[in-house]
This record gives structure tokens, C-alpha cells and sequence, in this order.
């Protein structure tokens, strides 16, 4: 089983190697003079490596997460329902275009089997980044996670769309754009932010156990009412 401190261990390293590039690319920046040749092609470089690395944490991290909830050895049905929706997907695809009450019958009781046996899906049917991780392919996969949407990503949806993405297809389709250095910096920074607010959302997701099913309590039958 993979703890919630070895899960908070990875999160971490993985987190560190891409600040540190980061951080490293962002010194590199601030260190060159308004009208040194190397700038025009540093500031789009940091524009695509700032882009690489929210992409590619966000997928790494909860493809991670993913596999700690698979480790846990939990029944589907514990589990919340957008999770089970993943486990139970292929069930779902079986009835696609069939009316056949007998054979939706027969589906039902393999979901219900399925439901009932331990949680194991493959990461990769639960995190989709697809082309481009947009602020809304992004509020998609923290749904896919059973997570909440927090008001940080609300507000840095037009900085992911409008920066991060728009910045970063233009200069990977070939565009010569320029981006001032001031401009470059503030997208590291602004994936800065964003990476260590979802490293501790989903670490403070696997501490609180935020993927189980939440419990209904049971409402108290009055005395001498029938069950």
C-alpha cells in the first residue's frame, strides 16, 4: 500500500526537480541585459518549458494519485462515484445501442460484480491533459479526480488559456513571436503557483482519504414508528 507519506515523498520530488529548472531558467532571465542576442530565443524556450512543466506534472502527479487509490485495496463502490465511473466504463459502452431489456439486465449485474470487487483501473483512463491542458480540460480532470475545484484555478483560468497554452502553440507552431522577458518570468511564476497549489491539494487529498464514497448517516427511527 503506498502510504500517505510516500505519496507526499513523490509529490515532492517531483515537484522539486521542475522548480528547480524553473527557478533556474528564471535567474538565467533576470541575469541578461534588454538587448543581448540569446534573449528573443531564451524568453520562448522559458514560454514552452513553463507550459511542459504544468502539463506534465498535472499528468504526472494524478496518474500518481490515481495509483495510491489503486494500491488501497478499496471496493469500487467505497469509492466516490466519478472514480467508479472510471472502473466501470467499459460496462457502460457494452449497452450502446442495444434496447434488449434482458441483455441491459445481464449488464447491470456485471456492474454490480464489478462494484463489488477492489478498485484497479489504469491511470491513463481516469487523467486525459489531451492536446492541450486548457483551464477547462483542467477543471475536467480535477472532476475525473473527485476533487474540488479550488478558486485559485478560477482565477488563473484566463492566465492558463490566454499564457500558458496560447503562448506556448504559438511558438511550437513555428511563429516567430517575441515575448519580453518580464512576460516569460511571469508565466514561470504563474506555474509556479499553480504546481505547488495542486501538489497539496492532492496531498492533503490521499492525508484526508477525499477519494472515499461519503457516508450517508442514518436517520433515527422514531420509537413505536415501523422501520
Amino acid at each position: 500500500m503506498i502510504t500517505a507519506e510516500a505519496f507526499a515523498e513523490k509529490i515532492h520530488r517531483s515537484l522539486a526537480r521542475r522548480k528547480q529548472e524553473l527557478a533556474r531558467l528564471r535567474i538565467q532571465l533576470t541575469s541578461f541585459q534588454p538587448n543581448t542576442p540569446h534573449l528573443e530565443w531564451m524568453t520562448r524556450s522559458a514560454v514552452v518549458l513553463a507550459y511542459a512543466h504544468w502539463e506534465g506534472f498535472v499528468k504526472d502527479a494524478s496518474q500518481a494519485y490515481v495509483r495510491t487509490i489503486n494500491s488501497r485495496q478499496i471496493r469500487t463502490m467505497d469509492l466516490k462515484h466519478c472514480l467508479q465511473a472510471a472502473a466501470l466504463t467499459s460496462h457502460f459502452k457494452r449497452t450502446e445501442g442495444s434496447g434488449k431489456l434482458s441483455f441491459i439486465g445481464t449488464v447491470l449485474s456485471d456492474i454490480d460484480r464489478s462494484r463489488s470487487a477492489v478498485f484497479s483501473v489504469q491511470p491513463e483512463k481516469v487523467v486525459d491533459t489531451e492536446s492541450n491542458l486548457s483551464s477547462v480540460v483542467f477543471a475536467e480532470n480535477i472532476a475525473r479526480l473527485g476533487l474540488v475545484q479550488a478558486d485559485v484555478y478560477d482565477m488563473r483560468a484566463a492566465f492558463i488559456d490566454a499564457k500558458l497554452v496560447a503562448g506556448r502553440n504559438q511558438v511550437a507552431h513555428g511563429e516567430l513571436v517575441t515575448f519580453k522577458t518580464e512576460e516569460a518570468i511571469a508565466r514561470i511564476d504563474g506555474v509556479l503557483l499553480l504546481l505547488d497549489g495542486f501538489a497539496n491539494q492532492l496531498i492533503d487529498a490521499v492525508r484526508d482519504e477525499a477519494f472515499m464514497q461519503e457516508k450517508v448517516p442514518m436517520v433515527a427511527t422514531p420509537s413505536g414508528s415501523p422501520p
